[in-house]
């Protein structure tokens, strides 16, 4: 071969690896694919727990993962249009310090379905049909370490129902039950976040069986639950577990009530 053809096949080379490299890409591309849905049960309701389900689904033989960003929950986007037609942008999540893990891993043709409390984001206080607008923005990568950056898409339609008291005791019934079932792991760690965030007061009886009994973890989100109720029989749950408290949880319970406003 002469000096010139290796020249030449020195120039080819990167070239051709390039290309294979953005080959693998855009077909790696095409194989995760991004959907939401508010789950049926338990119904949405002014003053109740908003679940939203996440849908995660890997068509291809490779193994990806998926970087959702910090906290698993910066990088999403939303836009609520109410049943008067305005569109509302909800401010993003931004909330620092330890928290979940933010990196799914899917398996090869595996399906997974991560469930956020949308309460975290926005807060429904009167009843109608809305149209949740959701964009977010991941990282993937393959078992090749390829990685790319995919945005997905989607349109959710939600009826949030009135008020409805008797049915929202219900629903807190079964989350109190499952935040306390030591057998239901993931399932219980959920049931106390999403109990945290009703802030009627019918919640504080289940919020103050869970500050009871309830694991630690369980415990602290019936203290930001408590706080974010207000009202003055939270308070008084909240000081009477001040004596039985170990010191951690103590201090949690002492910055809980500094938060709640006179008269709330």
């Amino acid at each position: 071969m002469s000096i010139g053809g290796m020249n030449s096949a020195k120039r080819v080379l990167p070239i051709y690896v390039l290309l294979l490299a953005l080959e693998e890409t855009a077909w790696a591309q095409g194989t995760v694919n991004v959907t939401f849905e508010f789950p049926s049960e338990p119904a949405v309701q002014v003053g109740g727990p908003v679940f939203l389900d996440l849908k995660l689904q890997n068509s291809s033989s490779d193994t990806v993962r998926v970087n959702m960003g910090p906290h698993a929950k910066w990088n999403y986007e939303f836009m609520l249009v109410g049943p008067d037609g305005a569109a509302t942008e909800i401010p993003p999540y931004r909330q620092y310090g330890p928290g979940p893990k933010s990196t799914v891993t899917l398996a090869p043709h595996e399906t997974q379905v991560r469930r956020l409390v949308f309460n975290e984001w926005y807060t429904f206080r009167n009843p109608g049909e809305y149209l949740l607008k959701v964009q977010l923005t991941v990282l993937l990568s393959s078992s090749a370490n390829v990685s790319w950056q995919k945005e997905f898409f989607d349109d959710v339609r939600v009826r949030v129902a009135p008020h409805d008291p008797e049915r929202l005791k219900e629903t807190c019934a079964k989350l109190a039950a499952s935040a306390l079932d030591p057998s239901a792991g993931e399932a219980a760690t959920m049931a106390s976040f999403a109990l945290s965030y009703v802030t009627d007061p019918l919640a504080v009886t289940y919020l103050a069986r869970i500050l009871k009994e309830g694991s630690p973890a369980a415990r602290e989100d019936a203290i930001r639950g408590l706080a974010r109720v207000g009202t003055s029989e939270a308070v008084e749950v909240l000081k009477s577990n001040l004596a039985t408290a170990d010191p951690q949880l103590r201090t949690q319970i002492q910055s809980a009530l500094s938060q709640i406003r006179p008269g709330s």
